[in-house]
């Protein structure tokens, strides 16, 4: 899959596969659904590196 900035990682795709299938999802739920489990830290930089590419949208939720 290209994207502007290139080709998703595997583990990008992985983290992609989690929210489609979910719809939305934080940080700490797609963690828990990744196969040879990362740490939260791996998955959060992912996600911002996933944002920064225009795949995904970060929306902040209180409570």
């Amino acid at each position: 899959m290209r994207t502007r900035e290139g080709l998703l990682t595997r583990r990008e795709q992985q983290i992609m596969d989690v929210v489609y299938a979910r719809g939305r999802a934080a940080a700490g739920e797609i963690e828990a659904e990744l196969p040879d489990r990362p740490s939260n830290s791996t998955v959060r930089t992912l996600l911002k590196v996933l944002e920064e590419k225009g795949w995904l949208l970060r929306v902040e939720e209180n409570g």
